[in-house]
């Protein structure tokens, strides 16, 4: 996180001012809903600032991308920056040539599958790209990984737009996790989030916010709702492939590390930067993601005994 080439034009409160790229701005198309980003170059890198449609997001993914570098994943670099009065996150270009770069929706169609945004379905387009045992492996341990870190942080939008590869001699290779603006019950307003931390059943407030759920999935075609539940029930199902549930039980290093993390420390980070959140947001991010944590650590440990007594029988 946070661009060091950027730090002479940071204001107090961590943003970069973006007012001076003006006429450093490219001409690129802008996809998706956000019609106001803009692609600019500074430093002989290409960068995006994309405003904020709602207060929060920004903070969101540079929560993110710490996150994601204390477990080891792939994520886009974000920073914080304010262009003509608007809010937003500046990030790097991080697709070397736009010729071999897929979104999940353009491999799906270019492997000629099913319209689904889930594991198995990521899985097929790496057999069908003839990619090699390890890059198919790798894929695979990554969407898991990214999947259960989108589900302790509740993210609600990892749509087949925001998960996308590389095409490479190897095969498809994941491209840099990013968007993960939705997560954290895409909640930033202050009363609701006095609602969520003073409230006495937060599970069933979670479901009221509908943050339960991740749009990306296991199986395609599964009915349940509750990401946790999808995943575990995914687990037991007789069409997940003997290799997608071997990686799922692999996990156990990787859960227990994520389970670990205390969001204060990346509020520590932060605030190196002069990047100081209120004190009631900085505890409704952490109890989201403890609750998360928790809940998903039980889940594997009960999924782990059932299986064993599956085996057994």
């Amino acid at each position: 996180m946070l661009f060091d080439t950027f730090n002479s034009n940071r204001e107090r409160d961590g943003y970069i001012n973006l007012d001076f790229i003006d006429k450093h701005l490219l001409q690129e198309p802008t996809y998706g809903s956000r019609k106001n980003k803009k692609w600019f170059v500074h430093g002989g890198e290409q960068y995006l600032f994309k405003p904020n449609n709602n207060e929060g997001e920004d903070i969101k993914e540079v929560i993110n991308e710490e996150l994601a570098k204390m477990l080891g994943i792939n994520n886009a670099e974000y920073d914080l920056g304010v262009y003509k009065g608007k809010k937003g996150v500046i990030s790097k270009n991080f697709i070397p040539n736009k010729s071999i770069y897929l979104t999940g929706l353009l491999a799906i169609i270019e492997y000629k599958l099913g319209f689904s945004n889930d594991l198995y379905t990521y899985y097929q387009t790496q057999i069908k790209a003839d990619s090699d045992d390890d890059t198919i492996e790798e894929t695979i341990d990554e969407l898991l990984r990214r999947h259960i870190l989108d589900i302790f942080t509740a993210q609600r939008d990892r749509n087949i737009d925001n998960t996308s590869f590389f095409k490479t001699n190897r095969g498809l290779v994941l491209a840099p996790r990013y968007d993960s603006a939705g997560s954290f019950l895409s909640i930033s307003k202050r009363n609701k989030m006095v609602e969520f931390l003073t409230a006495r059943n937060k599970s069933e407030l979670l479901k009221k916010y509908g943050g339960i759920r991740t749009k990306f999935r296991i199986l395609p075609g599964s009915a349940k709702d509750d990401s946790i539940e999808e995943y575990f029930d995914s687990l037991f199902s007789e069409e997940l492939p003997q290799l997608l549930r071997k990686r799922m039980l692999s996990l156990d290093d990787y859960i227990s590390q994520a389970e670990k993390i205390d969001l204060d420390d990346i509020y520590y980070i932060l605030s190196n930067y002069g990047i100081n959140l209120p004190q009631t947001e900085r505890y409704f991010y952490k109890k989201i993601y403890d609750i998360k944590a928790e809940a998903f650590e039980n889940a594997f440990g009960q999924a782990k005994e059932k299986l064993k007594v599956k085996v057994n029988h």
